[in-house]
């Protein structure tokens, strides 16, 4: 039984490396985009549409990877182990 649960854990944690390593690609993506394009029109983006889009992609990985260690540690609770700190928050 200890065995699934360490598996279970490990395989969620592999899951939230993933996420971590496709949220710094988006946000190195947005990081360097110089524009915007919309059809054939280019447009220069504003440093605070770039922020904004930071802001919204660390969001979207941050809620992601806060609700996986929530079932980690829902999970671990019902082995009665120890929970695990999200460091990402």
């Amino acid at each position: 039984m200890m065995h699934t649960i360490h598996k279970y854990v490990q395989d969620e944690l592999d899951k939230i490396l993933k996420l971590q390593l496709l949220k710094s690609r988006e946000i190195h993506s947005a990081s360097v985009a110089k524009y915007r394009t919309f059809g054939r029109i280019h447009i220069e983006l504003l440093p605070e549409e770039k922020t904004a889009t930071v802001q919204s992609i660390n969001k979207k990985y941050n809620n992601q990877i806060k609700e996986i260690y929530a079932n980690i540690n829902l999970k671990l609770s019902e082995f009665n182990l120890h929970k695990l700190n999200n460091p990402f928050i």
